[in-house]
C-alpha cells in the first residue's frame, strides 16, 4: 500500500481483535490456503492489516542465508515472505511450488543476488545451479550423496529447464503467429453453400480445411476466420499478407521449382 502508515496504524491497531485475529489466520494458514490460490479479494481493512504486519516483519533475521518473496498475481502489493538458513530448505520449498499463478523472487543474502522465478522453465535453471554449486562446494543440499548422484540430480533440473523453455519458445511462436493470422483473415459468407469440413494437420484443433462444391474454399480457424482462399475453376488463391490478392496456383508451382 502507498499510503504511510500513521502513529495509530503503527501503535493503536496491532492491539485490536479484528487485527490480531487476521494475523493469526495468516500466520497458521499456507500462504497457498490464506490467499486461496491467488483467487481472494482483500478489502481496504485486510490490506491495512497485512501492510502493518509487513512493517513488524522487516527486521533482520541472524542467520538467515536466503529470503524468498512470494508474490501472487492477484496481490502484487503484498509479497509472502519465508526465510531459509541453508540451500536444503530453499530447494524443498521451491520444488513444490506452482508458477501458473505467482512470482517468486530469491534474495541470497551471502553472495547479495537477487533471482526473479516466474516460470518452470526459470525454476529448473534456479535449482538446476543450486546443484551444480554442490559440485564444487558440498552443504546440506547434498548431504550422503555422491558426486555421481549430485550431478544426476543437476542434470536432471537443467533436462527439465530445457523442456520448458522450449515449451515457452512455441507457445511465443505460435501466439504469434495466430495473431498475425487473425489479422489477416478473409471475411465472406458461406450462407447457402454446401460445406465439407476436413481437419488440418499440423495445427490445433479446431482448424479445419472448408471445400465447397463450387470449387471453392479456404483454411478456417476456431474462431471463424478465414484464410488461403482458393479456387480450383479458376485456379487461384489470397496468401494471409500483403494485399491479399488472388494469385495464380500455377504462378506458385513455377516459384517452387526455382
Amino acid at each position: 500500500m502507498k499510503n504511510e502508515l500513521t502513529w495509530i496504524d503503527r501503535n493503536i491497531t496491532p492491539r485490536t481483535g479484528a487485527y490480531k485475529n487476521f494475523v493469526k489466520e495468516m500466520e497458521s494458514l499456507s500462504s497457498e490456503h490464506f490467499f486461496r490460490d491467488g483467487e481472494r479479494t482483500f478489502t481496504d481493512r485486510e490490506k491495512k492489516f497485512m501492510a502493518i504486519h509487513q512493517s513488524k516483519g522487516k527486521e533482520f533475521i541472524q542467520g538467515s542465508n536466503f529470503t524468498l518473496k512470494t508474490f501472487f498475481n492477484s496481490n502484487q502489493d503484498f509479497p509472502i515472505e519465508d526465510k531459509f538458513n541453508t540451500p536444503a530448505e530453499l530447494v524443498r520449498f521451491i520444488e513444490k511450488q506452482q508458477l501458473n499463478n505467482k512470482v517468486l523472487i530469491v534474495q541470497n543474502a551471502v553472495k547479495f543476488t537477487e533471482t526473479i522465478i516466474g516460470s518452470e522453465a526459470t525454476k529448473h535453471k534456479v535449482l538446476s545451479d543450486l546443484w551444480a554449486q554442490e559440485l564444487q562446494v558440498k552443504t546440506d543440499l547434498s548431504s550422503g550423496l555422491t558426486y555421481t548422484q549430485i550431478d544426476e540430480k543437476q542434470a536432471h533440473h537443467y533436462r527439465n529447464y530445457e523442456v520448458e523453455a522450449a515449451k515457452l519458445s512455441s507457445e511465443g511462436v505460435r501466439e504469434i503467429e495466430m495473431t498475425y493470422l487473425e489479422e489477416n483473415a478473409d471475411f465472406f459468407s458461406d450462407e447457402g453453400f454446401e460445406e465439407n469440413l476436413t481437419p488440418a494437420s499440423d495445427l490445433p484443433d479446431g482448424w479445419t480445411w472448408n471445400d465447397y462444391d463450387d470449387g471453392s474454399g479456404s483454411l478456417k480457424s476456431p474462431s471463424g476466420h478465414r484464410y488461403y482462399s482458393y479456387d480450383l475453376q479458376t485456379q487461384e488463391y489470397t496468401l494471409p499478407y500483403g494485399r491479399r490478392e488472388w494469385t495464380g496456383m500455377r504462378d506458385f508451382m513455377m516459384l517452387q521449382k526455382v
